[in-house]
């Protein structure tokens, strides 16, 4: 009996959640951050790079909301070194230029974040890894905002992917945690230091010159890495008004071919922003504090190969956005139909008259929003219109739910005797 005692302490001991995560075994991690990615970008021919670390990596959608409607390249940098989503509270834009200070950097105005921008949990995935005793490598402004500890100071920075070759010949080895700000696709956006709001201020030409350039700075970081690097790749912010489900990437034999999720969000090809955090510190066998609202990201099922990945994680996006261009027009619809329906059957219902026809019409409403579900197993995100092919599937779904229950004689369903 005792044995056995002992035998469950220690499996709820493991399972169960603590204060803090325990370390798992040390090892090397580097995050890349390209902010504005999006799956519908990539392709075999205009992204080689990205392609084939794809094709490498376990792959999904990564929601960078974080507090307001969309979050800018500060907010998404900010709330990985948080591990919540945070904000720096003005203008969005781009994550200060760090000084200089021996071979690291500082980031300027840091003790701003604590004093006016009340983010108390800045630098909790630096001062994380200090305290496990290991340094931290920066290439770019955001990476050095998001591996800053809380005095903002980073161990080794360089200023852009361009730099590497800068580094000392030992640093990628050195340094077990390491983050590039890959901002090629994000700064043609940016309008006096702050990103423009219009979704499609470059156009088509050039946004593929600009992801040209991301793809070939992805591709210079990834060849400067060790080659027993676990490498993150994250599309860490919008780019324009409209918020979109951005590129997540975790490269590894282990997971190569499946889909990337976490249990934050129970979906096995959706992650959130803090989740970066969670799983840059349990990739380099930091503990993980437990002010971390996220999760580390984890493989789920097969994908059936790159190509069919992208446009499944391209069409969640593109349903997405349907949804949520529809969802006022629904509700407002939902509310007018609802009201208008309690006036008329209040008025037959007083002369006695149209009994059958308002059962009728209240299955007819009882049945919106369980058609809102059943149009999901409808494959209309992948249509030509999808907008069209929503709201065709959803009346088609109602219409079926109000014929079953009518022919199918549910008491008190069909017309009055």
């Amino acid at each position: 009996m005792k044995r056995t005692l002992v035998a469950f302490a220690m499996l709820v001991s493991a399972l169960w959640p603590g204060t803090a995560q325990a370390a798992q075994p040390a090892g090397r991690v580097a995050l890349i951050g390209v902010p504005g990615l999006q799956w519908s970008d990539l392709g075999p021919d205009a992204t080689p790079n990205l392609w084939r670390l794809a094709g490498q990596s376990a792959v999904g959608s990564l929601s960078v909301r974080t507090v307001g409607k969309v979050t800018c390249p500060y907010d998404g940098w900010l709330t990985v070194s948080a591990g919540v989503r945070s904000s720096v509270g003005y203008g969005c834009g781009l994550p200060p230029t760090p000084e200089p200070s021996g071979a690291g950097a500082v980031v300027p105005g840091y003790d701003y974040l604590f004093r006016v921008a009340r983010q108390r949990n800045s630098g909790a995935l630096g001062e994380a890894v200090h305290a496990a005793g290991a340094c931290t490598l920066a290439v770019g402004p955001g990476a050095a905002l998001a591996l800053a500890d809380r005095r903002g100071a980073v161990d080794v920075y360089t200023p852009s992917p361009a730099n590497l070759p800068d580094l000392p010949a030992d640093a990628f080895t050195r340094c077990p945690v390491a983050a590039v700000d890959v901002d090629d696709l994000i700064r043609p956006y940016l309008a006096g230091g702050r990103l423009s709001g219009a979704e499609d201020a470059l156009g088509p030409d050039r946004r593929a010159r600009a992801l040209r350039d991301a793809d070939a700075a992805v591709g210079a970081v990834l060849a400067a890495l060790p080659p027993d690097t676990r490498v993150l790749l994250a599309g860490l912010s919008d780019h324009g008004d409209t918020p979109h489900l951005r590129v997540a990437m975790m490269r590894g034999a282990d997971v190569a071919g499946r889909f990337l999720g976490a249990a934050s969000t129970h979906r096995e090809d959706v992650t959130i922003l803090p989740d970066v955090t969670a799983t840059v510190l349990t990739a380099a066998g930091v503990p993980v504090p437990d002010t971390v609202i996220g999760v580390p990201w984890r493989a789920g099922g097969r994908t059936g190969g790159v190509g069919a990945a992208r446009d499944e994680l391209a069409g969640a996006d593109r349903a997405g956005q349907t949804i949520r261009n529809l969802s006022g027009v629904f509700f407002t619809s939902v509310a007018v139909l609802q009201v208008a329906f309690y006036l008329v059957a209040f008025l037959l219902m007083r002369r006695r008259r149209g009994t059958g026809a308002i059962r009728v019409a209240a299955l007819a409403l009882a049945a919106l929003p369980v058609s809102t579900y059943l149009v999901n197993l409808l494959p209309w995100r992948h249509a030509g219109a999808p907008a069209l092919a929503l709201t065709g599937g959803h009346r088609r779904q109602q219409v079926l739910v109000v014929e079953d229950l009518v022919l199918g004689g549910v008491p008190g369903a069909g017309p009055a005797p």
